[in-house]
């Protein structure tokens, strides 16, 4: 059984927090790569190389485990997984409509409440959760959350008023605060899926507890989870690359020179690790 940790735990979540806040930031450093080459390579390393990377790392015959799993523990988390891919589709859009802070503050504002309670509620045990001790101050933090995304959304719907003021129709910024908020808060509640999927994964979890997984556990079953999303988003941009050709930009390296194709290629990896 494992111990609670308050302070590890809060130090995981910050380190997490960083990475994750900061993991799209790379795609500037990138030279003359569309935004869907980009998001195709990072994909790859955040959905599919990097979980097997860390599996094989801190989970003991990794791949025994999952081979040994109950089909369902496969199955189910890999589709909810690709069902959770278009919530990361609607999350890089939303980016391009209303900015990362707008689209991150909203649809992980939705996320962490739904990704909370949905398992509960699929478990059975949502009202005695939040009868534990501390229970209270979760649910607090659910509202907090809920305000700060009402509270975000205004004020993006009046910067956007503002920009059409100042700037009028020549503004060279697209920001479009409608299709922003509907893109985030579907890729919030899709990103709730997630979890969902995490839950269906839990007897591989198990089994990677019995091979010695310890407090890694959970890396075994998340590898079928970001795996669904990988394909999802690698079907959906490759089919984009090919029909707008930009597809060529990842093969080729005519266009900007070896260098510049190998720094956007760290950089593409280094966003997706950071995922």
């Amino acid at each position: 059984m494992i111990t609670p940790n308050p302070i590890i735990g809060t130090g995981l979540h910050a380190i997490g927090g960083i990475s994750a806040s900061s993991c799209y930031l790379p795609f500037h450093k990138t030279n003359s790569w569309s935004w869907g080459s980009y998001w195709l390579v990072q994909a790859a390393f955040a959905w599919l190389i990097m979980p097997v990377i860390i599996g094989i790392i801190t989970v003991p015959h990794l791949f025994l485990v999952l081979r040994n799993s109950p089909t369902p523990a496969l199955v189910i988390p890999f589709v909810l997984g690709a069902l959770y891919g278009f919530g990361g589709l609607s999350f890089g859009y939303a980016i391009r409509h209303i900015g990362f802070s707008l689209t991150y503050t909203i649809s992980i504002g939705i996320s962490a409440v739904l990704g909370t309670i949905t398992p509960l509620i699929i478990n059975g045990n949502l009202i005695e959760h939040f009868q534990k001790p501390g229970g209270l101050i979760v649910l607090t933090g659910m509202m907090v959350s809920i305000l700060g995304v009402a509270l975000c959304g205004s004020a993006g719907y009046k910067k956007e008023k503002d920009l059409s003021k100042i700037q009028g129709s020549n503004s060279s910024v697209h920001f479009n605060m409608k299709k922003g908020l509907a893109l985030s808060i579907f890729a919030g509640v899709l990103s709730a899926v997630f979890g969902i999927s995490l839950e269906y994964g839990q007897p591989i979890s198990d089994l990677a507890a019995q091979y010695g997984a310890g407090h890694f556990e959970g890396n075994s079953k998340i590898i079928v989870s970001t795996t669904g999303c990988f394909v999802t988003n690698f079907i959906w941009f490759l089919i984009l690359g090919i029909k707008q050709g930009t597809i060529k930009e990842i093969l080729q390296t005519k266009k900007i020179g070896t260098k510049s194709f190998i720094r956007n290629y760290i950089w593409a990896a280094f966003g997706g690790s950071l995922w």
